[in-house]
């Protein structure tokens, strides 16, 4: 299947697909990934391989999950339970276009643009990516959580505050936030938005953690949180600093 993409599109590449990108224009094609491969790494299932020019119909396909069994013994059950996370994946979401991205401004302090997410059609081994505006001079409510959070600083200039710790970040920066650091992203511009791709492993990872430490809370906030109010914001148009196709 081919996947024709732009500027500020997200692609998801699901587990075992054979996959390779091209460039149709002119111009260097830059694009950012983030993967799962780590985890994978620690659990000694991580798998590297090379189709070269071989055609994908010569490739061999995705492993498929066994059919589920009938029954209620141990071995039947664990097939259906693994049926079930099958289900899905072969009709998920690949892509999302940029032109069919609309903000939602969130209780947090920012106009929200979702990427990847298992709300907007996507089953991926846990990533989600979320493209969070902030307004001029204003900043998100600070909180934690117990997995590490990956933002790329995609236009703006601001800092982030981690565990009391002042880091100044612009336009093509990575913001590494780790594990139960309490952080809040600001927007050091007092006429321009500043726009941050944010990155996590939150439905695989944070969710196996949060298992182990139950019934701790791996996702905390201020009792009262501390967003700005962003009634009256006139946010620009989203497509504002976008690079031509």
């Amino acid at each position: 299947m081919r996947v024709d993409w732009k500027p500020w599109d997200a692609v998801h590449l699901p587990s075992w697909a054979w996959h390779r990108h091209g460039n149709d224009s002119d111009a260097p094609a830059v694009f950012h990934t983030w993967s799962v491969q780590p985890m994978l790494e620690q659990f000694g299932v991580a798998l590297l391989e090379e189709g070269g020019d071989t055609s994908v119909e010569q490739l061999p396909p995705r492993p498929r999950q066994i059919q589920p069994l009938p029954g209620d013994d141990p071995y039947a059950r664990r097939t259906q339970r693994l049926a079930q996370q099958w289900v899905g994946t072969e009709s998920a979401r690949l892509i999302t276009r940029f032109d069919d991205v609309r903000g939602l401004v969130t209780k947090r302090g920012a106009r929200s643009l979702f990427l990847v997410d298992r709300s907007i059609g996507y089953h991926t081994a846990g990533l989600s990516a979320v493209m969070h505006e902030l307004a001029p001079g204003l900043y998100q409510s600070r909180h934690r959580h117990g997995g590490e959070a990956w933002l790329y600083v995609v236009s703006g200039r601001g800092h982030s505050e981690i565990d009391g710790k002042s880091y100044p970040w612009e336009e093509g920066d990575l913001i590494v936030v780790d594990h139960w650091s309490w952080h809040q992203h600001f927007n050091d511009s007092k006429d321009k938005t500043a726009r941050l791709i944010r990155v996590h492993n939150f439905d695989a990872l944070y969710d196996m953690i949060r298992i182990l430490l139950d019934p701790l809370n791996l996702f905390e906030e201020l009792p009262e949180l501390d967003a700005p109010d962003l009634r009256g914001v006139v946010w620009p148009d989203h497509f504002e600093g976008r690079p031509k196709a």
